[in-house]
């Protein structure tokens, strides 16, 4: 013990708890928040004392023995997260409760009561010879598992020799004689095609309901078969077998898809006057075309496709609007060279763009025609005449023979 540490108590009292307390395999610690709360500790003790203190009462938890304490400044301020001048200054708060005991140590009365308690429960899990392990600690957690998974598997193959001994040993099957237990399969009417079958097909089905209780791969039907899912799906005690998807599901779409496919690439049909519009916007537009890459553009079925699309989202404004896409300098559009295509997919775009563009010439030319033409509400300038013209020549040269006769 240092001799440095000033602590009142009676060296007498003997250890609260034994000296092969030891609780390092239990991570938890109760706390009784009533006790806490109304306690002389929290309502004594500043922020920095209480949390040094609640910092000492877990570590001694961990401590052997349990909840005690080395009676060493030095030691509690580095147990603490404190510096030793301010461990000086916050040891009586820290510490209030804490008793030095016969074997040097300090115990906390609270925290001991605690500690026997689970020490009372852990004592037996104990073992010298094994490794130490956290109760808590994921091998712990896996050998638990471990050993409920073998105890299920157990306890299924248990009932399972139970059951096989009894259906197959006691108990017989009789179609004729109802059971008094279980009521009797209700029976749905039969419809004409069933009725066509004769008595054979519905004696046979009917022993089907009643004895088939799985579904097997005999049983399964030839789609059933291919879809391995249903297949190990097992089915209910007297329940039917799934039944099998529809054929749509089980066939391969490759045929379909490419007949989708081909239709949505066929040309819309036009009328005369949407092909004549049509013509014009690929006469426009493969003029604007070769004037800006130097090379004329391609046209298969593809591209009359897109050319009937345009020509009916976009009407007669469609020359106008692929003349205003091949202008354009968008990044994205001199990527792709200006082809039909993003044409299509930005037709919108495009025609609000064009139209902007000539509202404001449309805006320019008028504020330009307003600028040159004449103030209207008057009559038109005329030159002065003779009468004024002299007297303002009189008066100019008066004006500067006064200025000459003054210098």
């Amino acid at each position: 013990m240092n001799a440095d540490f000033e602590f009142a108590g009676d060296f007498s009292v003997e250890p609260l708890t034994p000296p092969h307390c030891d609780l390092r395999a239990m991570p938890h610690m109760p706390l009784d928040v009533t006790r806490m709360l109304n306690s002389d500790f929290i309502a004594q003790s500043d922020c920095s004392a209480f949390k040094a203190g609640l910092t000492l009462m877990m570590t001694s938890w961990q401590q052997v023995p349990a909840a005690s304490l080395p009676a060493d400044d030095k030691s509690l301020a580095w147990l603490a997260h404190v510096t030793p001048q301010r461990w000086k200054r916050i040891k009586e708060q820290a510490l209030r409760g804490w008793i030095l005991c016969s074997d040097g140590r300090l115990y906390h009365p609270v925290i001991a009561e605690f500690a026997l308690d689970a020490f009372d429960k852990v004592r037996d899990r104990l073992d010298d010879s094994a490794p130490a392990r956290r109760v808590s600690s994921s091998a712990e957690r896996m050998r638990r598992l471990r050993a409920r998974q073998k105890a299920e598997r157990d306890a299924a193959s248990q009932a399972s020799h139970v059951t096989h001994d009894v259906t197959h040993g006691s108990v017989t099957c009789d179609a004729s004689q109802p059971s008094h237990v279980t009521p009797p399969p209700h029976t749905p009417p039969l419809k004409e095609e069933e009725k066509k079958e004769g008595s054979d097909a519905r004696a046979a089905s009917h022993v089907t309901h009643d004895v088939t209780p799985e579904v097997t791969p005999v049983t399964a039907s030839q789609a059933q078969r291919h879809l391995p899912i249903l297949q190990a799906m097992p089915a209910a005690a007297g329940a039917h077998a799934p039944s099998p998807p529809p054929v749509s599901q089980t066939q391969p779409t490759t045929q379909a898809n490419a007949t989708a496919w081909d239709a949505g690439k066929k040309a819309p049909k036009l009328t005369p006057l949407e092909r004549q519009i049509a013509e014009q916007l690929w006469t426009r537009y493969a003029q604007d075309f070769e004037e800006r890459y130097n090379a004329p553009p391609l046209r298969d079925g593809r591209v009359n496709y897109q050319l009937a699309a345009l020509t009916r989202s976009l009407r007669e404004r469609a020359p106008d609007v692929a003349a205003h896409y091949l202008r354009s300098n968008h990044d994205w559009y001199v990527k792709k060279a200006h082809d039909l295509g993003t044409l299509l997919a930005d037709a919108s775009k495009v025609r609000a763009e064009m139209l902007a563009a000539e509202k404001n010439a449309a805006r320019l030319a008028e504020i330009a025609r307003k600028n040159h033409q004449p103030v209207s509400g008057g009559p038109m300038p005329v030159a002065a005449p003779e009468v004024v013209r002299a007297a303002l020549g009189s008066l100019r040269q008066k004006w500067t023979q006064t200025r000459s006769t003054g210098t």
